[in-house]
């Protein structure tokens, strides 16, 4: 019989933030290494106006047509975190045919500015009606 176990809090034993979960066929994984670090979403298209359900995300910078950055709110502990990107279209037409990508190359990557780029299939610059992000990795 399958068991449930409630609690508010888990903490590891050896380190607080060690906690290990067993996966598919035996293989383990630390718990924190599953778990965004930072998500949020960003109306691009008129206001600029972050959504209220964020995590560890201050602000939003819009840096010109189609470029814009993500500022967290406590840093990550490298500037190698892993990040996802996508953009919520205004017409059936803009989701075929747009590109929101993490910008390192044209802005520089860094452990505290999640960037972004969003093109169309023209490769125009341009803001879409909303931008998503998520960032995994380490906290520092």
């Amino acid at each position: 019989m399958a068991s449930q176990l409630k609690v508010d809090t888990l903490t590891g034993v050896t380190t607080a933030g060690e906690i290990t979960i067993t996966l598919e066929n035996s293989n383990t994984q630390k718990l924190q290494a599953g778990l965004a670090k930072m998500y949020a979403e960003v109306e691009t298209e008129s206001s600029n106006n972050l959504s209220s359900d964020t995590l560890n995300n201050s602000s939003f910078t819009d840096s010109a047509t189609g470029k814009g950055a993500f500022n967290f709110t406590n840093s990550m502990s490298t500037s190698d975190f892993i990040g996802q990107s996508n953009c919520g279209v205004s017409s059936q037409n803009d989701n075929f045919n747009s590109a929101c990508l993490i910008d390192d190359l044209t802005q520089g990557r860094s452990a505290s500015i999640f960037h972004t780029t969003s093109a169309d299939v023209s490769n125009t610059l341009r803001d879409f009606k909303s931008i998503n992000v998520t960032a995994f990795g380490d906290l520092a």
